[in-house]
């Protein structure tokens, strides 16, 4: 009888160590996620990588992987809008330099170039940036 109690009481211990092992804490599942998602180049790599090395379920994992990028994603683009505002008077002078040339005419006309394609050119402004510039001109012709 002794040697039943003992027994069972092992073996209910097993059990529940063995079901909270399969249990992670929020702060585990969220360093394996940013380990995959520092070896792999996108976040289909890193669930890939979660399923393998940490044996996740694939839904789990690309929703995990998914939302982790989206998050650095969304840092990296506060930081860059963060240091392009920075340069603010900076870039108005840049814009004013592609807007005329140093002869007084206007490098649009000269040059039958565009402020953006300038912008792209001479000062290595991201296509993205140079083109909202061009629209925000036309707009501003197309009031007047």
């Amino acid at each position: 009888m002794r040697g039943t109690r003992w027994t069972k009481g092992w073996l209910a211990a097993a059990v529940t160590l063995s079901a909270l092992a399969c249990f992670k804490s929020p702060a585990k599942k969220a360093a394996e996620v940013r380990e995959c998602s520092r070896i792999t180049m996108d976040a289909q790599g890193a669930a890939q990588c979660l399923v393998l090395q940490y044996r996740w379920k694939q839904s789990a994992a690309l929703a995990a992987a998914t939302a982790y990028q989206e998050q650095q994603d969304a840092l990296a683009q506060s930081r860059a809008d963060s240091s392009w505002r920075a340069d603010a008077a900076k870039h108005k002078r840049e814009i004013a330099d592609c807007a005329t040339d140093p002869s007084g005419d206007t490098c649009t006309r000269q040059r039958k170039m565009q402020a953006g394609s300038c912008l792209q050119l001479y000062y290595k402004w991201s296509p993205t940036r140079a083109l909202a510039v061009d629209d925000s001109i036309r707009l501003a012709q197309t009031k007047r």
